[in-house]
């Protein structure tokens, strides 16, 4: 997906990169069918950032921590493929987080732990 200098989320149909393997190695690509995920709304818009932290040794429920603005930005730019190609993007960067609210780093061991939170921050945007 791709996310302009307004917030506006643009659809990016593409398969999945999905790390497997404890992440060692290639991303497999996964089609969002295949992953009988739901369409995106026709006009959606960024409400907040939430990075995923997955790791094998986390125990319980996840656990989100807000970051600072430099931490966030520092956390996102190697998840973030074009961002090299953009005009001053770490200043878009600041200025998404700014308006969507503190970035999120959620830790987690299992994707289904997930669920019950995304749920409250989606219905909470």
């Amino acid at each position: 997906m791709g996310i302009t200098a307004t917030g506006r989320i643009l659809p990016y149909p593409k398969p999945l990169s999905i790390r497997t393997n404890g992440w060692a190695g290639p991303k497999t690509e996964t089609s969002p069918d295949e992953l009988q995920l739901v369409a995106a709304p026709s006009a959606p818009w960024l409400r907040r950032i939430v990075l995923l932290d997955r790791t094998d040794d986390h125990a319980g429920p996840p656990r989100c921590t807000e970051l600072e603005v430099a931490d966030a930005i520092i956390a996102l730019a190697p998840e973030t493929s074009a961002l090299s190609s953009l005009e001053r993007p770490l200043h878009l960067l600041a200025d998404l987080i700014a308006a969507a609210g503190p970035v999120l780093r959620c830790t987690y061991r299992e994707a289904e732990d997930l669920a019950p939170l995304l749920t409250a921050l989606v219905a909470a945007a």
